[in-house]
């Protein structure tokens, strides 16, 4: 093969790949928030604690509430109480 085949056919590869990453990237929706600074440090803490990217462990916590799966201490502490 001709030096300048491999080099289009090894563009068209890196081409194909970086689409397909770039597709995986992106199926979820990109939000920018503003949150205060102190929730932010609270979330980077506890997230380091579960060994998590902050961005992920934020994601995990709104999937959790979002499908009812996420346990509000407190609520949790009046349930003991009334039985």
């Amino acid at each position: 093969m001709p030096e300048k085949d491999k080099t289009t056919f090894k563009n068209i590869l890196k081409k194909a790949a970086t689409n397909s990453i770039m597709k995986r990237k992106t199926a979820g929706e990109r939000v920018t928030i503003i949150i205060d600074r102190n929730d932010l440090i609270s979330i980077k803490k506890l997230a380091e604690q579960k060994g998590l990217p902050y961005q992920t462990f934020t994601k995990s916590v709104l999937h959790q509430y979002i499908a009812g799966q996420f346990i509000d201490k407190n609520e949790l502490k009046k349930l003991r109480y009334i039985k």
